[in-house]
């Protein structure tokens, strides 16, 4: 029985990785874009509940198939697709540690609660964060990319909280799924409701003693995520960007409004091993909480190349707009901006390269007897990062003559 349950659970690993790393293989023009996983999960609905907005409408088909065929158990889900338990079971099967059972996970899992709960009604947090598809596919992106890239600080936040789960489960047999997630919360919360408050006789885990939070702590998290949806809805929530704000971050191409996108991202991170120049890559807290590990574009890594729509091809949630090859091709993400020093024309030198590079011509040298520096058109600039990526100058804190900055176009491509 063990050694079954041991090859199902390298088979899940298995081929939820494979569907990641292969782009291909979830890479659409259609409505089903992106890991199949993630249209299966039902915490994305309640997410964009939370939010106050509707999802795609295979999220919603997805989602509400896997409640039904988990209402009399909720473990259907999480022992024979949850990507994340199988690495905790194969983490500790393989572990020779002896395997410990605190006494305090239920307390974790309440303090995570509470958390996921405040963060969703002030909007500071997205709940995405801690949902285990999302955890999984972040982790295994993320440690994809640092092994082929070398690693940046980007791609730590990705795949860290996986080691960390992975590691602690070697000695706590599902950590996560006893002590702290989400979606085995959500699972429990229906099959109390499917027997009217009883105990359940099996949780989401096998080996876990139970996942039941109890008809009060279903009213608590019923009530807050009403009227977070209702809050966000119809005022926008204390912590959320505002809408005519530009982020602190460059964001891919589809993003038309910073507050809208990050209502809908979900922080799968699969935008960033999609992206064939390899410039995206999860935030940390440069925008603050709420946009923690939301995608960026980072031009000091590579450049977007102009036309390319992978990232949208892959997006499960449309947080990117999927864009015509023409719409793609005149989106703007940013202005390239001259800084202030840097620019090696200061010192006489006679570099044109960023003129070179651009391929809208949006960048000229100044005429004859003039400044002779960079000029740049905001009509045809798109802010693809070329002229940033190859710059060869610096400016005395490290950073490139030439930038890419954000900008606000306004409007929204999602009705909230």
């Amino acid at each position: 029985m063990k050694m079954k349950t041991g090859i199902r659970d390298l088979l899940v690993l298995f081929v939820f990785t494979s569907v990641l790393l292969l782009v291909p293989a979830r890479s659409s023009d259609g409505p089903l874009r992106g890991h199949p996983w993630f249209h299966l999960d039902p915490f994305v609905l309640l997410t964009f509940a939370s939010r106050g907005c509707l999802p795609p409408l295979l999220l919603v088909i997805g989602g509400v198939l896997t409640l039904m065929l988990t209402r009399r158990s909720p473990g259907t889900f999480c022992r024979n697709l949850c990507p994340l338990g199988a690495a905790q079971r194969c983490a500790n099967r393989v572990s020779s540690a002896t395997p410990s059972s605190p006494r305090n996970l239920k307390s974790m899992r309440l303090a995570l609660f509470v958390i996921l709960v405040l963060g969703t009604v002030f909007g500071t947090l997205s709940p995405m964060v801690f949902d285990p598809i999302s955890i999984t596919a972040r982790g295994l992106q993320g440690f994809s990319v640092f092994l082929l890239s070398g690693g940046t600080t980007g791609t730590l936040w990705s795949f860290i909280p996986l080691v960390l789960i992975v590691l602690a489960a070697s000695s706590v047999p599902s950590i996560w799924c006893r002590g702290g997630c989400p979606l085995g919360v959500v699972f429990s919360i229906q099959q109390d409701i499917g027997n009217k408050g009883r105990a359940s006789s099996r949780s989401c885990d096998e080996e876990d003693e139970g996942l039941n939070p109890g008809r009060r702590w279903i009213l608590i998290g019923g009530g807050a995520l009403l009227f977070s949806g209702l809050h966000t809805r119809f005022g926008a929530a204390a912590g959320t960007p505002d809408r005519e704000s530009p982020s602190a971050c460059l964001r891919p191409p589809g993003v038309k409004n910073e507050n809208s996108f990050l209502k809908a991202c979900i922080r799968c991170g699969q935008c960033s091993t999609a992206c064939p120049t390899g410039t995206i890559t999860p935030s940390g807290l440069e925008d603050g909480v709420f946009g923690l590990l939301a995608p960026k574009v980072d031009f000091e890594r590579s450049y977007c190349e102009p036309g390319c729509r992978e990232c949208q091809k892959v997006c499960p949630t449309s947080a990117l707009q999927m864009q015509t090859p023409e719409q793609r091709r005149t989106s703007r993400i940013g202005l390239a901006i001259l800084g202030e020093q840097g620019c090696l024309r200061e010192t006489g030198r006679s570099c044109r390269q960023c003129e070179a590079v651009c391929p809208f011509n949006a960048i000229y040298i100044g005429p004859v007897g003039g400044s002779g520096m960079p000029l740049i058109d905001r009509e045809l600039c798109i802010g693809c990062g070329l002229c940033e990526f190859y710059c060869p100058g610096r400016d005395s804190n490290g950073r490139r003559a030439i930038t890419v900055q954000p900008i606000s176009d306004g409007g929204s491509w999602w009705d909230y």
